[in-house]
């Protein structure tokens, strides 16, 4: 996305969104990208925007969302494990 957007010197961006999510780092490393595009980023959520996408639509200058659609927000979460030292380095992770 990033070497396509570098690209980009329009105005205006319109970015549409229909994820379950993913990656929650790479979410933030789209959001932060999206934050720092000198363009005005709208987010059109296409039907599901969940997860790791509802922090890349936190990166747009404005989100667009029909009444059909949904946005899931939700805490982060992982797997673990190890020893004590292991599980406490993951959850300050998170």
């Amino acid at each position: 996305m990033r070497n396509e957007l570098d690209d980009v010197h329009a105005k205006e961006i319109e970015v549409h969104i229909h994820s379950n999510g993913g990656d929650a780092f790479e979410g933030v490393a789209i959001c932060n990208y999206l934050r720092n595009h000198p363009a005005q980023v709208t987010a059109i959520v296409d039907g599901m925007c969940a997860s790791a996408a509802s922090v890349i639509a936190m990166g747009a200058d404005k989100v667009i969302m029909p009444s059909n659609t949904v946005m899931m927000v939700h805490r982060a979460a992982t797997m673990a494990f190890g020893n004590a030292v292991t599980l406490r380095k993951r959850a300050d992770m998170l």
